[in-house]
């Protein structure tokens, strides 16, 4: 008995042994890879990466870059006395809508505004040197003219002017080096009516990022776009007060100009129907002490250290060429009359 119970398991394990061997070798596909599955730290360290974009130092390094805007503008407008318009109210209410587009800037992006030149190259990381310079030239050539000219409407000294079809083709220029246009309309009824330049771009695929200062009552008095798939272009209605919200817009209009998507607008509202005009530096303010990264002390620091930065870099400040600085993509927008 032990002898057969032996003999039917070897025919067992020879019989089983066949019956994987003819068994047909399982197929692959060559084409299909397997991806490597995150693991749930891995997930989670992702997310932090993507969030920590507005980590604390970027988000007091933003604040303090509007403080500084200030700064410089009140500056200017002491010192140089500004006749045809205020260059301290132009600029007054806007820090959010410069600073949380311009962070996003790289070297060969063009700027276009209507005013506040010589903020885009405080945006864009100029020294006071260059900023100052500028500054010093316009001065001069006022002297030797005889006149008295605004900063912000008369002879340019930080900017070239540029018209419509001048934009788009630096536009087109630079998509090709993954660059973009970002376009400041202070004035926007004046500036896009009767041309409208993001249809344009929109059929182009052109990389333009144009931000509105918007103090209508209405949610967007923007002119309307052809809503044809060609023509037809992103437009993200944010709170102009906001920083940190027009930082997060502007990076995804960024990311998808670069990208060769086209423009988008970003329609900065500012309501009429708040009786006392919101700062956007306090604004930004509270929203850093209620994550404890604010103090009266820090605040006051950041303010005094650029007072004395300004006043010793005007005092050893001379004329130079700007050819390499952060000024040479500046330009100031020519607006057709209707």
């Amino acid at each position: 008995m032990a002898g057969k119970t032996k003999n039917k398991s070897t025919a067992k394990a020879k019989h089983a042994a066949q019956r994987k061997k003819s068994k047909p070798a399982k197929k692959t596909n060559p084409r299909k890879r397997s991806r490597p599955r995150l693991s749930a730290s891995s997930a989670k360290e992702k997310t932090a990466e993507a969030l920590a974009v507005l980590g604390p130092d970027r988000l007091k390094d933003l604040y303090s870059v509007m403080v500084k805007c200030r700064a410089l503008a009140e500056n200017i407008q002491k010192a140089h006395s500004a006749p045809a318009r205020d260059m301290n109210s132009e600029i007054a209410g806007l820090e959010a809508m410069l600073v949380g587009a311009g962070a996003h800037l790289q070297a060969q992006d063009n700027v276009v505004l209507e005013h506040n030149r010589l903020m885009a190259g405080l945006v864009r990381g100029a020294p006071l040197q260059e900023i100052f310079s500028k500054l010093k030239a316009f001065s001069n050539r006022n002297r030797n003219d005889g006149k008295r000219e605004s900063i912000s409407q008369g002879k340019d000294a930080s900017a070239s002017k540029v018209t419509v079809d001048a934009l788009l083709a630096q536009a087109e220029e630079v998509k090709s080096q993954r660059g973009m246009t970002v376009l400041f309309c202070t004035e926007h009824p004046v500036t896009l009516a009767g041309q409208d330049a993001l249809a344009v771009a929109a059929e182009r695929k052109l990389p333009i990022v144009c931000l509105v200062e918007n103090r209508s009552e209405l949610e967007s008095s923007v002119p309307q776009a052809d809503a044809s798939e060609q023509t037809f272009y992103p437009r993200i209605a944010v709170d102009g007060n906001d920083l940190v919200a027009i930082f997060r817009v502007a990076q995804e209009a960024t990311r998808r100009a670069r990208e060769g998507h086209g423009p988008a607008l970003i329609d900065c509202l500012f309501s009429s129907a708040i009786p006392v005009a919101v700062d956007p530096i306090l604004f930004m303010e509270q929203y850093l002490q209620q994550r404890k990264l604010w103090s009266g002390a820090w605040a006051r620091k950041i303010s005094d250290d650029f007072k004395r930065e300004m006043k010793e870099t005007l005092a050893s400040t001379h004329e130079h060429s700007m050819a390499d600085s952060h000024l040479v993509r500046v330009y100031s927008l020519v607006r057709s009359r209707p």
